[in-house]
């Protein structure tokens, strides 16, 4: 492979940047444990939710939608004893609308099971044909994300949005997982119900740059198959205590950072160069300017303000 094409693959791979970090196992792992175990009878169990939530950027959305996507986890087709085929979906993803309204929350789920949506329906249609595709579609678990939607609802109050995630969880028979900020984790406290139902469980930043950070960073750069080694978990180097400068410990900025970064190097330098500790330095520092913009110390004031929602 020559240096053009080594270049073009390694490009491929910082676009599809991958972060794992033992905290998202953690979580893949708990919601696993919500689906039921093969052959178990469904109506002799009680399914169990979870409410997870983080600052902007720490990965929930991408953490939830490959979960959908696993292998283990993708549907397939069924024919039943009179010929008609079902798409089978053990696990369904969909955002909440915004704005916030029952009927579109239906709706959401009824199109995320892939289903038409015929204009002019009333409220009780679209539940009943949401409730009776999830039957059909054998549906486990929902996962709804942008929990934060139903706090700026203007037509439907917080506890009526939540009422109606609990019917749905009741009369489909399936574990619900809600994902939102910490301000929305509030939803979880309205009433001891939703508190007991809706374990809250946290996905949060790396608040230090400490050895958790610095895996992580090793992670990425063992993914991305340098030809050199660079060395970004390394402290001696101090590329851990300048890239969470940088991200505050909050994975998207964190990635577009690098994946800024890289894509400079790639097109500017040589592969070789990437080795240079001063120049990927001086890039690093440009494409943060790029992605995060110069205020830095509004970027800090706004991920605390979001922080402080969870110790109110």
């Amino acid at each position: 492979m020559n240096d053009v094409e080594a270049k073009a693959a390694l490009l491929q791979r910082v676009k599809i940047l991958n972060i794992a970090h033992p905290r998202y196992r953690e979580i893949w792992d708990e919601l696993d444990s919500l689906r039921p175990e093969q052959g178990t009878d469904r109506d002799m169990i009680t399914p169990r939710h979870l409410f997870i939530y983080g600052e902007s950027g720490v990965g929930k959305s991408t953490l939830l939608r490959k979960y959908v996507k696993a292998k283990e986890n993708i549907g397939y087709v069924d024919v039943d004893e009179e010929g008609t085929q079902y798409d089978i979906r053990p696990v369904v993803y969909t955002d909440l609308p915004e704005p916030f309204t029952k009927y579109e929350f239906y709706h959401q789920i009824v199109k995320a099971l892939g289903a038409p949506q015929p204009g002019g329906s009333k409220i009780g249609d679209v539940k009943q044909q949401a409730l009776k595709l999830i039957e059909q579609q054998r549906v486990e678990m929902v996962i709804l994300d942008e929990m934060d939607y139903i706090l700026t609802s203007r037509s439907v109050k917080q506890i009526e949005a939540m009422e109606a995630i609990k019917s749905l969880t009741n009369l489909g028979n399936i574990s619900v997982v809600c994902a939102g900020t910490p301000a929305a984790k509030q939803l979880t406290e309205i009433n001891f119900q939703y508190y007991s139902r809706f374990p809250a469980i946290p996905l949060p930043r790396f608040h230090d740059c400490d050895g958790g950070f610095c895996a992580l960073l090793e992670h990425i750069e063992e993914h991305l198959g340098l030809p050199v080694t660079l060395g970004l978990g390394d402290r001696e180097l101090h590329y851990p205590q300048l890239l969470h400068k940088m991200s505050q410990g909050v994975l998207r900025p964190l990635v577009q950072v690098l994946q800024r970064a890289f894509t400079i190097m790639l097109k500017k330098y040589d592969l070789d160069d990437l080795a240079n500790h001063e120049l990927f330095v001086d890039v690093l520092l440009s494409a943060r300017k790029y992605v995060l913009g110069e205020d830095e110390d509004k970027f800090l004031e706004l991920l605390n303000r979001s922080e402080n929602y969870e110790s109110k």
